[in-house]
């Protein structure tokens, strides 16, 4: 017995690397942090490790400058959507270090006006 068949070798191919790390390095760096700190909570969640060295080991990343990425997710949720869904250019132009005086504020009210 035989079977043929005919595939689509463009949809075989891998996505070309560059040109996803292209598409992901134009997004601001406030929102790829932010993005970040969910995918490392994600983790955390799931139980794949418990231990933040082990996450900023994966990451090259210090324990201090995880922490500071991961501390975005303490913005208020108004804030984190702003950050995730708006294309203006304001947001995009805002540096992580900008926001820990905002993070540090325990209310989410009084971060929005901080924000604003």
């Amino acid at each position: 017995m035989r079977i043929e068949f005919s595939i689509d070798p463009k949809k075989l191919r891998n996505t070309n690397r560059r040109k996803q790390m292209a598409g992901i390095a134009k997004e601001p760096s406030l929102r790829q942090n932010l993005i970040l700190a969910y995918q490392i909570e994600s983790i955390l969640s799931e139980g794949r490790t418990k231990d933040l060295n082990e996450i900023a080991g994966w990451l090259n990343m210090g324990r201090t400058r995880l922490f500071q990425v991961t501390n975005l997710l303490l913005l208020a949720p108004s804030i984190q959507e702003e950050i995730i869904f708006a294309h203006n250019a304001i947001v995009e132009q805002i540096p992580e270090y900008k926001t820990r005086e905002i993070v540090n504020e325990p209310l989410w009210e009084s971060q929005r006006k901080l924000w604003s």
